[in-house]
């Protein structure tokens, strides 16, 4: 009985604090963190990017090997994109449609396209056809109809049967193309990185190994050109080295003008070196420069590929400089 009286007596002083004439606290009201986001997909031009990697445990890490970068081209947002690779960079055009960015692959792959027709055609090439099933311009595969009808021609028994079942495959990567939503939470893309391919003669779309995921922005100066140019280059190792890996340590890497490119006595060469896409030395001259030949060496430790690029560049007397192309090396630490 006391024990009860005790309880109501105690919780008066309670009630008298929060009395009609106490006003009632205010309550704050915090910004949105999205608010906070200047990110538009319309704005992204000037931008650059690299995909967030889920890991098995903690937090996702940055693959700088998967990135991508927009600019403006007459009006028109354009995307520079790696898709992965250690060498290649593949040229974007993109369309807005409401909050949705829509980037393409500027090359249309005729080639691809009717080799995929052609498997399930007798290899031979409608382009009618192929216009009306990939929406390009049926003028794309004119040019190109009688040579892939001539090389798909020239493939006999097994070798046939093979080669049109992998072009009449899912796993044949025609054209890449790329789906970009902003996320205003963590003020991040949202990027779904997807290909197209022929199958039975109707176009279907799968995603890249990238898949749906995030991509944050980079500030660093990242080379967004492609080597095209694997012959002048090389990495030295020791005679006789067969492995496919190699310890960490210091590697040597050289590389000479394209084997189209003669050196001339009355120009200057230099070559930026980009170490897997970062600028590391700029204006490196030739150490031979008879021969135009490059080498510098450079300390490897982190495990996996790694890739040396040599930007070429030749002056002469009062001209502009001329850029000869990139040329690149790949070692991989084990």
């Amino acid at each position: 009985m006391h024990r009860h009286l005790l309880a109501s007596l105690t919780v008066l002083p309670l009630l008298a604090l929060v009395g009609c004439d106490s006003p009632a606290p205010e309550k704050k009201v915090e910004a949105k963190k999205e608010d906070s986001c200047p990110l538009a997909v319309d704005k992204l031009a000037g931008t650059a990017w690299v995909w967030l990697r889920p890991q098995p445990t903690g937090p996702d890490k940055p693959q700088t090997q998967t990135r991508m970068r927009f600019r403006d081209e007459g009006g028109q947002t354009k995307m520079d994109y790696t898709a992965s690779s250690l060498s290649e960079v593949y040229a974007y055009s993109c369309d807005l449609n409401g909050k949705i960015l829509t980037c393409v692959e500027e090359d249309h792959h005729a080639k691809e396209w009717s080799r995929a027709w052609g498997a399930t055609h007798e290899g031979k090439i409608d382009s009618a056809g192929l216009a009306a099933a990939t929406g390009l311009p049926a003028a794309d595969f004119d040019a190109v109809q009688k040579d892939i009808e001539k090389e798909l021609a020239g493939l006999k028994g097994t070798e046939r049967t093979e080669t049109f079942k992998s072009y009449n495959s899912p796993n044949n990567k025609i054209r890449g193309k790329v789906m970009i939503a902003v996320d205003k939470a963590k003020c991040m893309l949202t990027v779904q990185d997807k290909y197209s391919t022929l199958v039975d003669g109707k176009v279907n779309e799968y995603e890249n190994p990238v898949g749906t995921a995030k991509f944050q922005e980079t500030k660093e100066a990242w080379l967004f050109e492609a080597c095209k140019d694997v012959e002048a280059a090389n990495t030295v190792v020791e005679d006789g080295a067969t492995a496919h890996t190699y310890p960490p340590g210091t590697y040597e890497f050289t590389s000479t003008l394209n084997k189209n490119d003669k050196p001339d006595a009355a120009c200057t060469y230099s070559a930026n070196i980009w170490k897997d896409a970062l600028a590391l030395t700029p204006n490196l001259a030739p150490d031979d420069a008879k021969a135009v030949k490059w080498s510098i060496k450079v300390p490897l430790s982190e495990p996996g590929p790694h890739v040396i690029s040599f930007e070429r560049t030749k002056t002469c007397g009062t001209a502009a400089p001329e850029k000869m192309g990139i040329s690149c090396a790949k070692i991989h630490i084990k």
